[in-house]
């Protein structure tokens, strides 16, 4: 009996032996530890925008990407404060603004010529002689900008102006010209307050949702194929709505405008509410 009992003890031992053996992995280490922390270009893979006082060079965007303003940007005599020259470009302002002195001639705060998929967010540009330009192209994209004070000695005046895209959740505030326009765009939850001519301005395009206040022109003006829907337009030198040729008038508030409140000839006029 005590044999048997030693051979079944051998063989315990032998397999718990074995089971140690296939659990344990190998012993060879496994090399150098992998790199844990990122490069800065994963983590912020955009790029900076600073104010360049060694040479006093304006901002040029010339190659397509993300961009961000690092700091307030200030303009310079006879330039663009930050002037974008290809397709496909954002540009995140961050929560800086873009800042021009019209006294010694600053032109636009940001322009962009004939471009397509230019997108401008998050900041103010104020003091230029006008505000954001985007003169052409498609899929461009405006929102949550604000435009002031541009055009107050000399040129343009305009705060906000795109074609082919879409404004939201815009304020242009006391421009010389014409507050915020979209030619065959989009405005939407945007506001215009203040300005020197017309509030806001759609050709071929919509605004909806939008509060136009207090301008020296029309509060929110509409031509062929103009959208006005669910807007507010009050205290205006001009009409609180004027849009001509087929358009659509659907839903508005307009108060107090020294003008009609309502000018709207060939227009789909309905349920809108005037004082």
């Amino acid at each position: 009996m005590r044999h048997e009992e030693s051979k079944l003890f051998l063989v315990l031992l032998a397999l718990i032996a074995f089971c140690g053996v296939s659990n344990s992995g190998s012993l060879e280490p496994p090399g150098p530890p992998a790199p844990t922390m990122k490069n800065l270009s994963d983590v912020e893979p955009r790029i900076a925008i600073r104010n360049d006082y060694d040479t006093l060079t304006p901002v040029v965007i010339s190659f397509s990407g993300s961009y961000y303003l690092a700091e307030d940007i200030y303009g310079f005599h006879g330039a663009h404060g930050i002037e974008i020259q290809v397709d496909d470009v954002t540009l995140d302002l961050n929560g800086f603004s873009i800042i021009g002195n019209i006294e010694v001639g600053s032109l636009d705060g940001i322009s962009a010529g004939t471009l397509n998929n230019i997108t401008v967010r998050n900041g103010r540009v104020r003091q230029f002689q006008r505000g954001v330009m985007i003169n052409a192209g498609n899929g461009s994209i405006v929102e949550n900008v604000q435009a002031s004070l541009n055009g107050l000695i000399g040129g343009g005046g305009q705060g906000i102006q795109i074609s082919n895209g879409v404004i939201r959740n815009c304020a242009a505030i006391g421009n010389a010209g014409t507050g915020i326009v979209a030619y065959g765009g989009v405005i939407e939850n945007s506001a215009a307050d203040g300005n020197g001519g017309d509030g806001l301005v759609v050709g071929d395009g919509v605004i909806r949702g939008s509060v136009s206040d207090n301008n020296g022109g029309h509060g929110i003006s509409g031509s062929l194929g103009a959208l006005i829907v669910n807007n507010v337009s009050s205290g205006n030198t001009g009409s609180g709505i004027s849009s001509h040729g087929v358009s659509s008038v659907i839903g508005n508030l307009t108060t107090d405008n020294t003008g009609a409140e309502i000018s709207a000839a060939g227009a789909l006029i309905l349920n809108n509410k005037t004082n």
